[in-house]
């Protein structure tokens, strides 16, 4: 099954770290089930064939396909930092989402 992230994570030793918006497919992990109840994967629909994902936006740098142009140039752009603003821009959006939760009361 075709999936597309809905945040940053790492699926498993061969598909590695994927990125939010990327298209991947499910290879029967044992934590398949709960990436989608918790709804860190959602379902491509329709499920694409290998004609149709090539439609999909692609990063000229690591080969990845998006949903979104956004998310592939957003992709591109993290090619582009160096190892430390990698480390600061990551902090960066983990201090967001930690701000969220805290507003929302999910965190103290």
């Amino acid at each position: 099954m075709w999936v597309t992230a809905s945040k940053d994570f790492c699926y498993d030793d061969v598909v590695g770290d994927v990125k939010t918006g990327q298209l991947f497919e499910l290879r029967g992990q044992p934590n398949d089930g709960g990436l989608l109840k918790h709804r860190l994967v959602l379902p491509v629909e329709p499920q694409p064939d290998k004609e149709a994902l090539k439609h999909y936006p692609q990063c000229g740098e690591c080969g990845r396909r998006f949903l979104e142009p956004w998310q592939r140039e957003r992709c591109g752009r993290m090619h582009e930092l160096s190892a430390a603003e990698l480390r600061a821009a990551r902090r960066e959006e983990t201090g967001k989402r930690l701000d969220k939760l805290r507003d929302a009361g999910e965190l103290s």
